[in-house]
């Protein structure tokens, strides 16, 4: 069956439109290197660092699926995690793809590189979960695994999101506003699951707590990263999330995203149809 075919071998917008935007910041890529005009070429740590940031997103967007789905009440929308997923992974093997490409496909160099570089083997590791998901990903494996146990073995999406994370923020050299960007959309989402796993999916109120409590969150990682890592006073760091001067910092874009599935769960709610009456 077409990936751009639902279940029932109908054509399916939603599909094509994931399709279309799992290749696009590949065609953006090509097409920003292919017009530089008198600009220089970029290395091929930019295409590795793109590659890789992109990986990362849409893992984070696969596993942002099942509350837009709860939240929404769009039951078919679960039929694109699995495209997004794969698409993570293939992502994710292009990025490694391209780091074999820098050392010339040199194996040895390549293996030396990953054991002797703490960042590389966590991101090794994620790139290793990942092709594991991807390879069971299909109807055939779910059925000879059994639904609970491939149930169990896919919940390690989230130990490669939480590697991916801490891989990018490993290899930045100063500005970690990345990688605590992403590490507070991931809380947001490991939150989200504790909470769904309890039972009735999370409903208003955890949605105003998961709005407050994991932007503060990411904030203060923030100014302890800095803090840690450079003679910056961690007020300054803190207080830089409501001095918009150098730009909006991880806080404002976790309270963003949060703000944007309060508003979804609201309108979702408004739009619902009141039950018959008797």
């Amino acid at each position: 069956m077409a990936l751009w075919h639902d279940r029932a071998g109908k054509l399916s917008p939603l599909r094509i439109f994931v399709l279309l935007g799992l290749f696009a910041p590949a065609v953006a890529f090509i097409v920003d290197v292919s017009f530089r005009g008198d600009r220089p070429p970029p290395e091929m740590s930019v295409a590795i660092h793109h590659a890789g940031d992109w990986a990362l997103r849409f893992l984070l967007i696969s596993l942002a699926i099942t509350p837009a789905r709860q939240i929404l009440n769009w039951p078919r929308l679960i039929q694109v995690r699995r495209m997004i997923g794969v698409g993570a992974l293939a992502w994710a093997l292009s990025h490694f793809l391209l780091f074999g490409i820098d050392l010339m496909f040199d194996v040895s160099k390549v293996l030396e590189e990953v054991v002797k570089r703490p960042y590389l083997v966590v991101g090794f590791a994620a790139v290793l979960i990942l092709a594991v998901l991807g390879a069971t990903s299909f109807d055939a494996a779910m059925r000879r695994l059994g639904g609970k146990r491939w149930r169990n073995l896919h919940r390690l999406a989230y130990v490669a999101a939480l590697l991916g994370v801490v891989h990018f923020l490993l290899q930045a050299k100063f500005n970690v506003s990345g990688p605590v960007m992403m590490a507070g959309f991931l809380l947001w989402l490991m939150a989200w699951r504790a909470f769904d796993r309890r039972g009735a999916p999370p409903g208003f109120a955890v949605l105003i707590g998961l709005a407050i409590a994991v932007p503060l969150l990411t904030a203060v990682a923030e100014a302890g990263w800095y803090a840690w890592k450079t003679p910056a006073p961690p007020l300054r760091i803190l207080l830089s999330n409501i001095n918009f001067e150098a730009g909006a910092r991880p806080a404002l874009w976790v309270l963003t995203g949060a703000a944007i599935a309060l508003a979804m769960f609201l309108v979702a709610k408004m739009l619902k149809p009141a039950p018959a009456a008797a």
